[in-house]
């Protein structure tokens, strides 16, 4: 077999080892919790604050992730379907709604509670190693809560790290484990702030 043709060979089964690594991929999916029992107690509302996108990884297309041939090069981006910023912000408020808590717009008063959550990284990306390639999902959120009535102000940061062990990458994969970091993160926001939120109310 001569050189050239071994070198067509390799980039064939690089592409196919790599799961469509040459095409983009967009997440379709709206964000989605897992079911889980509501807390009891009454339903809680805060003031949301708009979500702030400040990424460490200054990416200007946007994508939320990346893949790359057997060579460790970059060759396509994950995108989700619409603007990071409002997916991610409806994957919130789903999450606060899971708990009991309502997120609404700043009609609640001057004493209600308001939320701000600041994304510092959304992204997912593989390592190739020799044996194997190891696919790695974050999410990390700053998060403030304050409360007006009380003057006190509350910041935290929570992460959501997911990653798998894997012999061949496709579309799913990347998405599936984006999404786990993502709730991984988000559950800890929301449980996190009710519980927060009834620490204060009880004062």
């Amino acid at each position: 077999m001569g050189v050239g043709l071994r070198w067509l060979v390799g980039v064939a089964c690089l592409g196919v080892a790599s799961g469509c690594a040459l095409t983009h991929h967009t997440i379709d999916a709206r964000y989605q919790p897992e079911a889980g029992a509501s807390p009891s107690g009454d339903r809680m509302r805060v003031v949301w604050e708009p979500l702030v996108w400040e990424p460490t990884l200054d990416d200007p297309s946007f994508a939320v992730g990346v893949k790359k041939h057997g060579f460790g090069a970059e060759t396509a981006c994950v995108f989700t379907h619409q603007k990071t910023e409002a997916w991610l912000t409806d994957a919130v408020q789903r999450e606060l709604t899971r708990v009991g808590v309502e997120a609404g717009a700043d009609d609640e008063g001057a004493s209600a509670p308001r939320l701000g959550v600041v994304v510092e990284q959304f992204f997912v990306e593989p390592d190739l190693n020799f044996w194997d390639i190891q696919l790695v999902a974050v999410t990390v959120l700053e998060v403030t809560v304050t409360f007006p009535a009380t003057q006190a102000v509350y910041q935290r940061r929570f992460v959501g790290e997911v990653a798998s062990s894997e012999q061949l990458l496709v579309d799913s994969d990347y998405e599936e484990r984006l999404l786990a970091s993502a709730r991984a993160a988000l559950r800890q926001v929301a449980v996190e702030t009710r519980a927060l939120m009834e620490q204060e109310a009880s004062r």
